[in-house]
């Protein structure tokens, strides 16, 4: 919320209250989240903190108030306190508890500990020689939020490339990079400014409701019954995408403007919003422009093409792979070639050989790639490959326009129209 900051109520009971800053209101309390706690930072759509006094990483759930302890010190009575999140990694500091004026002791020594909030596993915990209790830890060199926001180790490598970061706290390709790219050195090499790894997230629930529909999901007479009915792009897909499906849920036209919200979200709403929380965050979900489920088939291809339009210049183009055998995708990107100089039937391998450099894909792991570079694809396996695909602007969008089942809508170079 636009002015509005987390704080705690302190107390022995702690509380964290959510305060309207231009008007001085509270507008929402999390109660009782720990003893003495200390610590606050937004993961994804949670928040981290620490019962000091319990010795135990918590995690909260803002929306329904929901608490959960993820780990507890194994020998109380400990004191915790300072906290950051590094990729999935909650570090904070084990001191031996003590009255408070004995707190600043030069022989009091204390620990750093690690746990990964997903798989509630205790990486490490050392003695540190603090001399005096361990009271903040923070990683400015990755970014000066570390202290109340999740950051990354890969915001270490932040440079040119970076446009900002998404609620999140997950970054986003500058802009400037769909036009003026250019290579760039540092450790990510080639892939610089084309593929921007973001985050592992959990695939296996709508990955199991697709395989679950099979053949039936991706067929246009179901879909023109259930989902409603794009038509002007026939053409496009055949030119450019041979053997490829593909099922709308949200779309604008060519300029990002109005977004239409195909029936099929409504239903798939619930396995497809926590992969937005975790990538975009909550407070982004209103900048979506696109969002559409494409399968490639055993021996189809996508041609050698980039993407135009305000929608592409804007947009930020988030791949998460719900189905795929890496071993048999080849998807490239050629940032150093001209499209035109790329024959349009070019297989991957040949592509490489003339400068274009493969991309990095695995089931679940999200990344956002810079699709106005021309870029290729092909499916050499005998699986379909399935990717959930998003576009999302910088700037807040107007509230979608729902279409019915079985409307239909004609697409052209001046909108959508329905």
């Amino acid at each position: 919320m636009a002015g509005c900051k987390y704080k705690y109520s302190t107390s022995i009971e702690s509380d964290i209250v959510l305060v309207d800053l231009d008007h001085g209101t509270e507008e929402s309390r999390l109660r009782s989240i720990g003893t003495h706690a200390h610590g606050l930072v937004l993961w994804r759509d949670r928040i981290v903190t620490l019962d000091s006094e319990e010795g135990a990483v918590v995690v909260l759930e803002p929306s329904s108030g929901g608490r959960d302890a993820i780990w507890k010190v194994p020998d109380p009575p400990k004191f915790l306190k300072g906290l950051i999140v590094i990729d999935n990694v909650a570090y904070f500091g084990i001191a031996p508890h003590a009255e408070r004026q004995a707190r600043a002791e030069p022989d009091l020594n204390c620990e750093l500990a690690a746990v990964h909030l997903q798989t509630r596993s205790l990486i490490f915990r050392r003695r540190v020689e603090t001399r005096g209790l361990l009271n903040a830890i923070a990683a400015p060199h990755l970014a000066s939020s570390s202290t109340y926001r999740a950051t990354s180790w890969s915001f270490h490598n932040e440079g040119t490339d970076i446009g900002g970061h998404w609620s999140s706290g997950l970054p986003y390709l500058h802009s400037s990079l769909k036009t003026h790219w250019k290579p760039m050195g540092g450790p990510l090499g080639p892939l610089r400014g084309v593929q921007l790894l973001l985050d592992h997230v959990d695939i296996k629930p709508l990955q199991e409701v697709i395989r679950a529909h099979g053949e039936r999901l991706w067929s246009p007479d179901w879909q023109a019954e259930h989902n409603a009915y794009l038509q002007g792009r026939a053409q496009n897909t055949q030119q450019y995408k041979p053997g490829s499906q593909e099922i709308l849920l949200l779309f604008s036209a060519r300029d990002g403007g109005t977004v239409f919200q195909f029936p099929l979200y409504k239903q798939l709403r619930h396995l497809i919003e926590p992969i937005f929380f975790q990538i975009l965050g909550r407070e982004d979900l209103g900048k979506l422009m696109r969002v559409h489920l494409a399968r490639l088939l055993p021996g189809g291809r996508i041609r050698v093409h980039r993407d135009r339009g305000r929608y592409a210049a804007e947009g930020h183009r988030i791949h998460v792979p719900i189905d795929v055998e890496p071993s048999t995708i080849q998807f490239v990107s050629c940032p150093s070639t001209d499209v035109h100089a790329i024959s349009g039937n070019v297989s991957t391998q040949t592509a490489m050989q003339q400068g274009c450099i493969p991309l990095r894909v695995e089931e679940g792991l999200a990344y956002e790639i810079n699709n106005a570079l021309p870029h290729l694809l092909q499916n050499d396996g005998k699986q379909s490959r399935i990717h959930l695909i998003f576009d999302a602007a910088e700037r807040s969008l107007s509230k979608p326009i729902r279409l019915r089942p079985g409307q239909q809508c004609v697409y052209t170079s001046r909108g959508i129209h329905c």
